[in-house]
């Protein structure tokens, strides 16, 4: 991360998410979910500051712009908050905020009809809203791009999986259960 006033910190949290999506189209999904935040530091020049759990809400629309049926290209877009709170040894808790709106695509193939491995490529961009040393400091990613690659596993007609991996830009990992109704 990088804050104002030359602020840098390395930061990681660890979330979980429950997400309810409509199709009104076999093109568009369109996605709402809450989650929490269960931990994770900010580690910056005083020493680490330790998340509390805290709220995370989400937005999003993908379209399928193609699909033959045997190779894929979705486009996505997701807009994010979360609050939460640091805390330094024994002093009080400070409020933490971020907001962020991503922009990517996946690009896959169907093999067998069940497994879709895919290549993903995200831009991304918001601010964080933190107090350090006692001043208001604004913050942001210092790289503002994934890429990476997962894979989707249709399990049932209507159960499915996926593990997400992304080593370059933002690192990530993402695991995920699905289930239609």
């Amino acid at each position: 991360m990088r804050f104002s006033g030359g602020l840098h910190a390395d930061e990681v949290r660890y979330g979980v998410s429950s997400t309810l999506a409509y199709l009104p189209t076999p093109r568009w999904v369109l996605q709402a979910g809450v989650g929490v935040t269960f931990g994770g530091t900010l580690t910056v020049p005083d020493g680490r500051h330790d998340f509390s759990p805290g709220l995370l809400a989400l937005i999003a629309a993908d379209y399928r712009a193609y699909d033959n049926g045997r190779t894929f290209l979705l486009l996505t877009s997701l807009l994010s908050f979360s609050a939460a709170h640091t805390h330094l040894g024994n002093q009080a808790s400070i409020g933490y905020q971020a907001a962020d709106l991503r922009l990517g695509g996946e690009f896959g193939v169907v093999l067998a009809d069940v497994l879709r491995p895919y290549a993903l490529a995200r831009v991304f961009g918001g601010p964080i809203y933190w107090r350090y040393a006692g001043a208001s400091v604004t913050g942001t990613d210092t790289h503002h791009y994934q890429l990476g690659a997962g894979l989707a596993l249709r399990i049932t007609r209507t159960l499915n999986a996926s593990v997400e991996g992304v080593p370059l830009g933002e690192r990530a990992v993402a695991v995920g259960i699905g289930a239609a109704f």
